[in-house]
């Protein structure tokens, strides 16, 4: 995917001049670098007239963005101005003088410049710009959304099989549902036409699909994938995985991601205690299952270990109630599936 950043147009001297001073002066109020810098009227610079010219032209803007306490500007220095007053207030012909001074600083640093140092500084500016424009679009994109940040490893880690897609949202530490393949398909085309390139986090999505589709093509992976297979696979290529996803003991052998599923004795024995614990306050709790009928069962058995110091969640218990009642009434169970809703 095109990660480099567009190549901006050629510009001429004074134009470059005119970004390099916006970017310097990005604080100031709009139009009077270039008011200083032109000097429309020629007249003479920090003059008493100059001086009354500019901040006619300015004090509207200025007022306003003082008015609602704009920190763009260097207000500082204009708390208490006459900004009615007819002739230039005494604080504002400081300011100004100010204002003169550090944009003919500029203009003259820049005029002894080269014509190749001015473009280098020109395109190590532009450069910075877009890099600050990415960061910003990338901070407001989906992926970074409160609800895309957050999954549920927990849950997703209990389902049989992950697709392709899914597995590799998780391994970047986001919700699947939120990060969708086609938000992600419409992320990249929006980064394109508005930024010129992708984005790291997208660049990062493709690769990763791109080296997992090549893995399920050569056979060493089935598609849908299971939670363990991914698992496996991605630290084998040494991918940087959420610790929450790879469970308590973060990157782990092959071995040791073998042993984190139950064997089926042990889990049976752990069904049978939570099915005796439900059936308290349900003897049908054998046909139990969520996506078919409400229960408040889960809610109590999570409020009774919440109580007695061992807190787990009610979609937890309704996940792994589910997968005990099927294994009561003779169904053949293999990882705990999430359940849908109600």
């Amino acid at each position: 995917m095109r990660r480099a950043i567009v190549k901006q147009k050629a510009l001429s001297r004074e134009e470059q001049v005119d970004y390099l001073a916006a970017r310097h002066f990005s604080g100031w109020p709009d139009g009077l670098f270039s008011l200083i810098a032109r000097n429309p009227g020629n007249k003479d610079i920090g003059s008493d007239s100059f001086l009354q010219s500019v901040w006619s032209d300015i004090k509207f803007d200025l007022q306003w963005g003082f008015d609602l306490g704009a920190k763009k500007i260097r207000e500082v220095d204009l708390h208490g101005v006459e900004w009615d007053a007819d002739e230039l207030p005494s604080k504002a012909r400081d300011w100004l003088k100010k204002r003169v001074a550090e944009a003919q600083e500029f203009l003259k640093t820049r005029a002894s410049w080269s014509t190749k140092e001015l473009a280098a500084a020109y395109r190590e500016e532009y450069r910075k710009a877009t890099l600050e424009r990415i960061a910003a679009w990338d901070k407001e994109a989906l992926y970074n959304a409160p609800e895309s940040t957050k999954p549920d490893f927990s849950r997703w880690r209990q389902r049989s099989h992950w697709f392709l897609e899914q597995a590799v949202v998780l391994s970047l530490g986001r919700d699947p549902d939120a990060v969708n393949p086609t938000a992600v398909k419409a992320l990249h085309l929006k980064a394109l036409k508005e930024l010129g390139r992708t984005t790291d986090f997208l660049s990062n999505y493709f690769d990763r699909m791109k080296h997992l589709e090549k893995a399920i093509a050569a056979k060493h992976l089935k598609d849908p994938l299971t939670p363990n297979e991914f698992i496996k696979w991605a630290q084998a290529r040494d991918l940087k995985l959420p610790s929450e996803l790879t469970g308590r003991a973060g990157n782990k052998t092959n071995s040791e991601l073998d042993a984190d599923y139950m064997h089926p004795r042990k889990l049976h024995v752990l069904y049978s205690l939570l099915l005796a614990i439900a059936h308290k306050h349900d003897e049908n709790i054998k046909n139990y299952d969520p996506n078919k009928r409400e229960s408040t069962v889960p809610s109590i058995v999570s409020h009774d270990l919440e109580r007695a110091g061992w807190p787990v969640g009610k979609k937890t218990i309704q996940t792994h109630l589910k997968a005990a009642a099927a294994w009561a009434r003779g169904e053949k169970t293999t990882d705990a599936d999430p359940v849908n809703e109600l």
